[in-house]
């Protein structure tokens, strides 16, 4: 069976929550491996540009927001070149590579 790519498709979404104690750690897929502090973002650096989603939704606690987002995000923009949206109150924020999203 071939495998469709997504183009990065808005379809195709990342759902991951960040937590307050990330630590530097070595991922694989087949062939690949990858260090990261995230393992969303190590799984966007193992995937094929192709069939990475389109946007990645983060849920996190303020705290998680207040110490970790900002290096987050930064991890996330070169692997998707994203435009970041802003979060809610309600502790969810978004990266999409479209000009337009929700938070």
């Amino acid at each position: 069976m071939e495998q469709q790519s997504n183009q990065n498709s808005p379809s195709h979404y990342l759902l991951t929550a960040l937590g307050i104690h990330p630590r530097s750690t070595i991922y694989t897929l087949e062939d690949k491996t990858a260090k990261a502090y995230y393992s969303p973002v190590a799984l966007l650096q193992l995937l094929q540009p192709e069939t990475r989603p389109g946007t990645v939704l983060c849920l996190l606690a303020d705290k998680a927001r207040a110490k970790f987002w900002d290096g987050f995000a930064e991890a996330v923009r070169p692997l998707t070149a994203p435009e970041l949206l802003g979060g809610t109150e309600a502790g969810s924020s978004t990266i999409t590579t479209e000009g337009d999203g929700a938070s």
